[in-house]
């Protein structure tokens, strides 16, 4: 009796310890169901490590359940804003990755570690009388509502941990996904479409999901 007693509390605790580990495991999503094109694109616009791209590709594949490839390295084809570090426009490399779409490919990530900036185009002020634009520089990323491609820069992202400097770039390109699937800045701190997603504090946690609100949203 005493070593069925035993067994039994080993069951029970075992069944405890499998369910708090699937609670803590990251819930993964797919891509819109009516989104027949099932292939993400990977288009690095500098050197990359191979096997960070390869590492990269998996990460992407594993939590989008989908098929990803990575494009040839190209160079970025615009030039940079004469700002203080050289940025490049992020609205325009949008725009040229969004032309490299096709039949096979439903999302397109551009990399680079090049300074990358976008214009605040809601805000606009009068400069010596002229309507100017401000600008927001150095930005980690972007991607358009409900778009088809969006692009991260990880010059502040870099890390001689590796581990670290692979965990903030997926979690900021997640972020910019979730905004081509149509998610807006979630106030769940703990949600990849949390708008501190621009902290390096908050790219450095560990765990990297959407939340169940945010994944709803995708598949209505």
């Amino acid at each position: 009796m005493q070593k069925q007693s035993q067994m039994k509390y080993i069951i029970i605790i075992t069944a405890i310890f499998i369910f708090i580990l699937s609670c803590n495991e990251p819930l993964r999503i797919l891509l819109p169901k009516n989104n027949k094109n099932k292939i993400i694109a990977i288009q690095p616009f500098d050197n990359y490590n191979e096997s960070d791209l390869s590492l990269l590709k998996q990460e992407i594949s594993n939590f989008f359940h989908a098929r990803v490839t990575i494009l040839k390295q190209k160079e970025i084809p615009i030039r940079p804003k004469q700002f203080p570090d050289d940025s490049y426009a992020a609205d325009s490399l949008l725009f040229f990755l969004s032309k490299m779409k096709n039949d096979s490919i439903a999302e397109i990530i551009g990399i680079t570690h090049q300074s990358i900036y976008t214009s605040d185009q809601p805000t606009l002020k009068k400069m010596n009388a002229n309507n100017t634009y401000t600008y927001s520089a150095n930005i980690i990323g972007l991607g358009y509502i409900k778009g088809n491609a969006c692009i991260v820069s990880d010059i502040r992202l870099m890390s001689t941990d590796r581990n670290l400097y692979m965990n903030r770039l997926k979690k900021a390109i997640f972020h910019e996904i979730g905004h081509n699937l149509g998610l807006v800045h979630c106030n769940d701190s703990s949600c990849i479409m949390a708008e501190s997603n621009e902290s390096i504090v908050y790219l450095n946690k560990p765990g990297c999901n959407f939340c169940k609100k945010c994944r709803r949203r995708i598949h209505q």
